[in-house]
C-alpha cells in the first residue's frame, strides 16, 4: 500500500513540477522575446497609414491600414478573430431581416378579403329595408320640431327680458368692486417689488464677497503649492530621486522608439519669411534623428507633405525592470509615504 501511494505522489509532484516549467517557459518567453512592430506612412494626395505589430514568429500579429477605409485584423495562430466578430454580428442582422413577417402579411391580407366580402353582402340586403323606416321617422319628425320650436320662441323672449334688467344692475355693482380691487392689488404689488428688489440687491452682495473670498483662498493655495514645490526641489535627496525616475523614464522611451527610422518632410507656409523659422525648427531634430530626417522648404506655396517609415523591437523585460526599479526603491517609497500622511 504504502509503495503505491508513494508512487501516486511521485507522479502528482511530476505532474506539478511539468505545469510550473511550462508556466516558467511562457513567463520568458513573454518578458525575452521581443514584440516586433513597423510603421508605415504618407501623405500627398491621400493620407496613408499601415501599421503592423507581431510577437511568438507571427502567433499574434495585429495589422492596422488606413487609406480610403480603415481595415484592422487580430490574427492567433492565423485566425482572425475580429473578423469572426464582424460575420457574427452580420448573420444576426441577417436572421431578424428574414423573419416571418411576409407569412403573416399575406395570411392578414386573405382574412380582409373574406371580411370585405361579407359584409358587402349583408350591406345590400339592409339597405333596402332602412330606407322605407327611414321616410316614415322623417314625416313625424318635421310635425313634432314645427310644435316644439313654437313654445320655445315664446320661452325665449321672456328670459332676455329678464336677463336684460338683472345685467344692469349687476355690471353696477362690478364696477364698484373693480375700483375696490384694483386699489388693493397695487398696494400688494408695490410691497412685492420692493421686497424683490431689496432680496436681488442682497444676493448680489453675497455672491461679490463669496467671490473676493474665492479668489483669496486660490492664491492662497497657489502659493502654498508654489512653496510646497520650491522645498520638495530644493532638498538634494529628492532631486537625486527626480533624477533617478526621469532617467529611468527616458530609457524606456529610447528602447520604445523604433531603431530603423526614414522621414522626408516638404514644408511650406506660403511666406518665406515664416516657412525659414519653421524649417529653422524643425532641423533641431537633427542632433537625435542625424541624416534619417530629410526637410525639404517650399518658400512659393503653403504646403505640408511627406512620408516616414519606423521599425522597432520591445522587450517587456526591460520596461519592467525599470519600473521595478523606480517602485522598489527606498527613496520613492518614503517620499510616497511622506506624500499621503
Amino acid at each position: 500500500m504504502l509503495a503505491i501511494l508513494l508512487g501516486i505522489l511521485k507522479v502528482l509532484l511530476y505532474i506539478i513540477l511539468f505545469l510550473i516549467l511550462i508556466m516558467v517557459l511562457c513567463i520568458l518567453t513573454v518578458l525575452f522575446v521581443p514584440i516586433r512592430y513597423r510603421v508605415e506612412g504618407e501623405k500627398y494626395d491621400a493620407i496613408k497609414l499601415d501599421v503592423r505589430v507581431s510577437f511568438l514568429l507571427h502567433i499574434f500579429s495585429f495589422k492596422y491600414h488606413m487609406e480610403d477605409e480603415t481595415n484592422t485584423s487580430f490574427k492567433i495562430f492565423g485566425k482572425d478573430i475580429l473578423k469572426k466578430k464582424k460575420n457574427k454580428k452580420a448573420k444576426k442582422t441577417h436572421r431578424k431581416d428574414r423573419s416571418p413577417k411576409k407569412h403573416a402579411k399575406d395570411k392578414n391580407n386573405e382574412d380582409v378579403e373574406n371580411n370585405n366580402e361579407n359584409i358587402n353582402y349583408s350591406a345590400n340586403i339592409t339597405d333596402e329595408e332602412t330606407k322605407c323606416s327611414i321616410d316614415i321617422d322623417q314625416k313625424v319628425k318635421k310635425t313634432i320640431n314645427q310644435e316644439e320650436s313654437k313654445k320655445d320662441s315664446d320661452k325665449i323672449r321672456a328670459e332676455s327680458q329678464i336677463e336684460e334688467e338683472a345685467d344692469n344692475n349687476t355690471i353696477e355693482n362690478k364696477i364698484k368692486s373693480s375700483d375696490r380691487v384694483n386699489s388693493k392689488s397695487e398696494k400688494h404689488n408695490r410691497k412685492k417689488s420692493n421686497k424683490k428688489n431689496k432680496m436681488e440687491q442682497h444676493k448680489k452682495e453675497h455672491k461679490k464677497q463669496h467671490k473676493k473670498d474665492k479668489s483669496a483662498n486660490g492664491k492662497k493655495n497657489i502659493k502654498q503649492v508654489l512653496n510646497t514645490i520650491k522645498d520638495f526641489i530644493k532638498n538634494e535627496e529628492n532631486r537625486a530621486v527626480i533624477k533617478m525616475i526621469k532617467d529611468k523614464i527616458l530609457k524606456m522611451i529610447k528602447h520604445i522608439l523604433p531603431k530603423k527610422f526614414m522621414a522626408k518632410m516638404i514644408i511650406g507656409t506660403g511666406d518665406p519669411a515664416s516657412t525659414g523659422y519653421v524649417v529653422g525648427a524643425v532641423s533641431i531634430l537633427y542632433t537625435v534623428t542625424g541624416n534619417k530626417l530629410k526637410v525639404v522648404p517650399d518658400f512659393t506655396e503653403k504646403i505640408f507633405q511627406g512620408c516616414f517609415y519606423g521599425k522597432g523591437k520591445i522587450y517587456l523585460i526591460v520596461l519592467l525592470k525599470n519600473t521595478l526599479s523606480i517602485i522598489l526603491d527606498k527613496r520613492v517609497r518614503k517620499l510616497y509615504k511622506a506624500y499621503k500622511a
